[in-house]
C-alpha cells in the first residue's frame, strides 16, 4: 500500500461467454488507510558525571522508523532544578527554550521515513547543585504511534570541586638563632 490517507479500492468482476441473468458481477472494496509512524527517542549527555559550575551538553534524538510520515513531531526536553539552561539547538526545526527547571523543544511540521530531528541542549549545573541532575525528553506526533512511549531520562551525578588557595605569610623577613616567627 502507498497511499498513506484516505482508502484502498480493491475491484473484482466477473464475466462468463455463459448468458448470466445478473449481468452486473463487479464488487468494489474500500479499505481505510490509516497512518503509523513508529517514533524512537535516545538521549546522550556529554559527560558521565557533571561537575557544579561547569555545562553539560546533551543531544536528543527522535527517529521515524516508520512507516508512514510523522506529523507534528515534537521533542520537549525537561531541565530539573539543579540545571540552567545556557542555549539549545535544532537540525531540522525551531529551537526554544526557557531557564532554570524549563522546558526546551524542537518541533517540525513532518518527518518522514528514516529522517531525524535532533534538539542539542547545553546546561549550567548550578554550583549548589548535589546529588544529581535529571534531564528528561519526551518525543511525540500527531500521527498514530504503533509504540507511544517516547521518553528517556537521563540522571547525571553531580561531583562538587573546590579550588582552594593557601597563602602563608611569616611575620619577619629574617629570623636570629632561637628566635620566634609567626605566621
Amino acid at each position: 500500500v502507498t497511499a498513506s490517507t484516505g482508502n484502498v479500492t480493491n475491484t473484482a468482476a466477473g464475466t462468463s461467454t455463459t448468458p448470466d441473468p445478473t449481468p452486473n458481477n463487479t464488487v468494489t472494496v474500500p479499505i481505510p488507510v490509516a497512518s503509523s509512524a513508529d517514533l524512537t527517542l535516545t538521549k546522550v549527555a556529554s559527560a558521565a558525571t557533571g561537575t557544579a559550575g561547569s555545562t553539560i551538553s546533551y543531544t536528543v534524538t527522535l527517529v521515524n522508523l516508520g512507516p508512514s510520515t510523522a506529523l507534528n513531531v515534537t521533542i520537549t526536553d525537561i531541565l530539573s532544578a539543579g540545571l540552567t539552561l545556557v542555549s539549545s539547538s535544532s537540525n531540522n526545526s525551531t529551537a526554544t527554550g526557557a531557564a532554570v527547571g524549563g522546558t526546551v523543544g524542537a518541533t517540525t511540521t513532518s518527518l518522514a521515513l528514516g529522517q531525524t530531528l535532533t534538539l542539542i541542549v547545553n546546561a549550567t549545573v548550578s554550583n549548589s547543585a548535589s546529588g544529581s541532575v535529571t534531564n528528561t525528553a519526551v518525543g511525540t506526533s500527531t500521527t498514530p504511534d504503533p509504540s507511544p512511549t517516547n521518553t528517556v531520562t537521563v540522571v547525571t551525578p553531580v561531583a562538587s570541586v573546590a579550588d582552594l588557595t593557601l597563602t602563608k605569610v611569616a611575620s619577619s623577613n629574617s629570623v636570629t638563632a632561637g628566635g620566634t616567627v609567626s605566621y
